[in-house]
C-alpha cells in the first residue's frame, strides 16, 4: 500500500504534540516523501489517494486540482471535506491550486464563476491582500475565469473567517481567495499559474509553507556555510524587510488610490451605488442627508438657510429621463406637504447616458418635461455637475454656502458652467490631457 511504500506513519493523537514536524499532505500528480527538520512533506497522485487511512492526520495539505481525475469518488471527496475541516480547527491550512471552473469539485468547494475575459495585468490587488497570495499570483500569466466572491458559501469556517480579496477584476470578481480563522488557520483558493503543475506546486510550498520543493536541501547541508553565503543571507534578509515595508507602503497607496476613486461613480454608476455615493457627496459639500422614512422618497436633504428638499436619484444608459421621473417626485412632494403642511424644495439628481463619456452628455430631461419641473420650482441636477462641486471642493475652490444658494433657488436646470469653469485643465470633464489610461474601468468594461 501507498501508505506503507511511503512510510506514511499510523499517527496517533500525540502526533499532534509542539515541537514536531509539521506534516503536509500535498495531493498532486507524483508520489514522494521530503523530510527536513521542520516538514515532512508527502507528495500522492490523486490515483493513489484512496490509500491515505486518515487525511486528517496532516497539519496542512495542498491539493492540485489542475492534475485531479474529472470524477472523484463520493465518498473520496467527503472524506476530504471532513479532514478540511478538521485540519482548519486544528489552526492548519488548506491550499486549492489549479482551481478553474471545470477542476473544482462542488462538494469542497462551492463557487461561482465568472468566464468573461479580462485583462490579468490590469487586475488590481486588493489593499489587504496576504503577501502569500500575492507572490503566488503575480506568477498567474494567464486566467481567462474569475470567481464572484459574494457568492462563496463555504462552512468550513463556521462563519468565523476573515476573507481577503485577490487580484479584483472590473467585474468585482477575483481570481484568487485566502480565508483566514481566527485561530490562524487558513483556506486559500488559487488559479493554475499556467506555468504547469510542477510550478504551482513549488510556488503553493514556497509561498504559503515555506517549503523548497524544486531543489531541497538535505538535513544535513543546514549547519554549514560557503564563505560568501552568510553575506547574501544578510543581504537577503535586509531585501526581504525592505521589500515588506514596501509592499506595505504599497497597499496603502492602492487603498487610500481604490478610496479617492469612489467618486467617479457619480459619472457612470446606477441604483444604490448612484444614490450612496450621491449621498456622500451631498454630505461633503455640507449637506444633512437622511434617508427618507416613506418607501417613496428617496432622500431628505437639509441644509442651514434653506427650506428642506426632497430629493430622487436615477441613473440611466438613456440620454434624458422622460415626464415619469418628474411626476413621482412632484408625487412625493405631495405627500410630503399633507406630512409636513408646508412645500418642500424638489431636487432631481441624474445621470443619464451614464456609459458615455460626461463631455458628449446633454440635457438631463426630455423638453416636455421642463415645464412641469418648472411648474413645481424643481432644480434639475446632473451627477456629473455634482462630481465637479466635489473635485472644486477638494482643491479648496468651491464656495458651499454659495453653491447650496444657487440650487435652493434654481428653477429648472441647474446651470453648473461657473463650476466647470472653475476646475483646473487636468480635472474638467472635457481636458484634452485625458488619455483613455487615465480612467479607472467602470463594471461595464472588461
Amino acid at each position: 500500500m501507498l501508505v506503507d511504500s511511503l512510510g506514511l506513519p499510523s499517527i496517533s493523537a500525540t502526533a499532534t504534540m509542539p515541537g514536531r514536524p509539521k506534516k503536509i499532505l500535498f495531493v498532486t500528480d507524483i508520489n514522494h516523501v521530503l523530510r527536513n527538520e521542520s516538514a515532512h512533506i508527502y507528495r500522492v497522485s490523486w490515483d493513489k489517494l484512496n490509500t491515505i487511512v486518515n487525511f486528517a492526520d496532516f497539519d496542512s495539505m495542498a491539493v492540485n486540482f489542475g492534475v485531479r481525475p474529472l470524477n472523484i469518488p463520493n465518498p473520496l471527496e467527503e472524506s476530504l471535506c471532513r479532514a478540511w475541516a478538521t485540519i482548519l480547527s486544528n489552526g492548519g491550512i488548506i491550499i486549492c491550486h489549479g482551481v478553474s471552473s471545470k477542476s473544482a469539485p462542488r462538494k469542497l468547494l462551492e463557487l461561482e464563476w465568472d468566464i468573461r475575459p479580462f485583462d490579468v495585468s490590469r487586475a488590481p490587488f486588493q489593499a489587504n491582500t496576504p503577501p502569500c497570495l500575492r507572490c503566488y499570483l503575480d506568477r498567474v500569466v494567464i486566467c481567462n475565469e474569475s470567481i464572484n466572491f459574494y457568492n462563496i458559501h463555504n462552512s468550513l469556517f463556521r462563519g468565523n473567517q476573515t476573507e481577503y480579496k485577490g487580484r479584483v477584476t472590473s467585474y468585482g470578481t477575483v481570481f484568487g481567495l485566502y480565508y483566514e480563522g481566527r485561530n490562524k488557520s487558513s483556506l486559500a483558493i488559487l488559479p493554475p499559474t499556467g506555468k504547469g503543475p510542477p510550478e504551482d506546486d513549488a510556488a503553493v510550498a514556497k509561498f504559503f509553507l515555506d517549503v523548497d520543493l524544486l531543489h531541497p536541501l538535505p538535513e544535513w547541508i543546514q549547519g554549514l556555510r560557503i564563505p560568501e553565503e552568510i553575506d547574501i543571507l544578510q543581504e537577503l534578509e535586509r531585501d526581504q524587510h525592505a521589500l515588506t515595508d514596501l509592499q506595505s507602503r504599497i497597499a496603502e497607496h492602492e487603498a487610500k488610490l481604490s478610496t479617492e476613486r469612489r467618486w467617479y461613480q457619480l459619472l457612470y454608476a446606477d441604483g444604490p451605488a448612484l444614490e450612496s455615493i450621491v449621498k456622500e457627496a451631498l454630505e461633503f459639500l455640507g449637506a444633512r442627508v437622511i434617508e427618507a422614512s416613506s418607501e417613496k422618497e428617496d432622500w431628505r436633504i437639509e441644509v442651514p438657510g434653506h427650506i428642506v428638499a426632497i430629493a430622487e436619484i436615477k441613473g440611466t444608459h438613456n440620454p434624458v429621463f422622460g415626464s415619469p421621473a418628474i411626476r413621482a417626485l412632484a408625487g412625493w412632494m405631495d405627500e410630503f406637504i399633507v406630512r409636513e403642511d408646508f412645500e418642500p424644495k424638489g431636487v432631481f439628481i441624474g445621470n443619464t447616458s451614464r456609459k458615455s463619456a460626461p463631455h458628449t452628455r446633454g440635457k438631463l430631461i426630455d423638453g416636455g418635461s421642463i415645464s412641469l419641473a418648472k411648474a413645481r420650482k424643481m432644480t434639475l441636477l446632473r451627477t456629473m455637475d455634482l462630481f465637479a462641486a466635489v473635485v472644486l471642493k477638494k482643491l479648496g475652490r468651491l464656495d458651499c454656502k454659495k453653491f447650496w444658494s444657487a440650487v435652493f433657488t434654481c428653477i429648472g436646470e441647474f446651470n453648473a458652467s461657473e463650476l466647470h469653469e472653475q476646475l483646473p485643465e487636468i480635472h474638467r470633464l472635457n481636458s484634452s490631457l485625458h488619455s483613455s489610461s487615465s480612467h479607472p474601468p467602470t463594471e461595464d468594461a472588461a
